[in-house]
């Protein structure tokens, strides 16, 4: 029988969502949308642990969207620690059992039990889809790896195929992902304190040096990236000595009457899409990476790199572009890496292949009436 729960923070806030992220209003009661659907009491949830939690594990009554949940437990049976993205910090959260529900919430229930309850789970997330797809788009990570795969073969072409995909994917994959490997989250405490751009589904993250500067660092969507440094400045060479003496002020007193003195030059860095990064390159201040670019292992890169070049040695020189001139414009204008994740999967098949005329082909059909 599916449990619901209302959640609210020790200081009551509620969750609502906002600018498409779920954020605390700071508000009690300030919406009805704050309800957890489980399929369990808490305390048998098959709780995780960081970095392994289910992606979509929740619903947002109201409107009815996925909520990207994590959990982990605490002594308290009635007691979690709750994130709701990639980039948050774990909080406390209390799960009340829910007495007054929202009709909508006793609707969404009851179609979660069917189809817990059903023998043909993706039969019943079908019929599911027909009647309240955003209410199946939350009840899809229920089900089992085999039935996932099944559904995702039996609704790929279901008008409500855009909203169903993200809990059809989780269930798919087991519903883990390896979140330490996630550039935003290996970079989140940056991310949050300087406001770095990192874009999706980028694995692996650099050692950035010196980011304290007042430089920014942004990577796009789609890069696969080793071991490498980036260095957002460098200590400036026109002075009497490249000691910094003002940024180690602590150690050196009097520096601290001599605010005015600049001890580092900064540039921002930002590398593309799609960019493909080797162990041990180093990405110098005010370089930036053309999407599709590759960085040869170590690589010393620098200035602005052609998108879809491929760039080695030490200075980084470009020994190639990947494609003519006109197929890189052409995938430069398509820009896939900004697609929703339910279109990348559908063309996942295509973008692993070497035949670009196919690919375009396929991308001129979605226009054609």
């Amino acid at each position: 029988m599916t449990s619901l729960y209302t959640l609210r923070t020790p200081l009551g806030a509620s969750f609502v969502w906002q600018d498409g992220r779920p954020v605390e209003t700071g508000r009690p009661g300030a919406s009805n949308a704050s309800v957890l659907l489980t399929p369990g009491p808490i305390d048998t949830l098959p709780i995780l642990g960081e970095p392994h939690m289910p992606p979509s594990l929740g619903l947002l009554l109201g409107d009815s969207r996925p909520l990207p949940v994590r959990l982990a437990p605490t002594a308290r049976p009635d007691m979690l620690r709750l994130r709701l993205d990639d980039d948050g910090v774990w909080s406390e959260a209390l799960a009340i059992p829910s007495h007054h529900l929202p009709r909508a919430a006793e609707e969404a229930v009851g179609a979660i039990d069917i189809l817990l309850a059903a023998s043909d789970r993706a039969a019943a997330l079908a019929r599911l889809a027909d009647a309240a797809p955003e209410t199946a788009a939350a009840a899809a990570w229920l089900l089992a790896k085999p039935d996932a795969l099944r559904a995702i073969a039996l609704l790929r072409d279901h008008p409500a195929w855009p909203v169903l995909f993200a809990g059809l994917q989780s269930a798919a994959s087991g519903g883990t992902r390896r979140f330490e490997h996630d550039t935003r989250h290996r970079l989140a405490p940056l991310i949050a304190r300087y406001g770095w751009s990192i874009g999706c589904n980028s694995y692996g993250a650099p050692d950035v040096l010196d980011h304290d500067q007042g430089a920014s660092l942004s990577i796009g969507s789609y890069c696969s990236m080793n071991s490498f440094t980036v260095v957002l400045a460098n200590h400036t060479s026109r002075t009497v000595t490249t000691y910094p003496f003002r940024t180690l002020a602590n150690w050196w007193p009097t520096m601290r009457e001599h605010p005015e003195i600049e001890d580092h030059v900064g540039a921002d860095v930002a590398i593309g899409s799609d960019v493909w990064v080797g162990r041990g390159v180093v990405v110098l201040p005010g370089t930036t990476v053309g999407d599709g670019a590759i960085l040869g292992a170590n690589t010393v890169a620098r200035g602005v790199i052609p998108p879809y070049a491929v760039v080695v040695g030490n200075p980084g020189r470009v020994i190639r572009r990947r494609f003519a001139d006109a197929e890189i414009e052409r995938l430069l204008a398509i820009r896939w890496w900004d697609w929703p994740d339910w279109q990348v999967d559908r063309f996942s098949p295509l973008l692993s292949r070497p035949d670009l005329s196919a690919f375009f082909e396929a991308v001129d059909a979605l226009s054609t009436p």
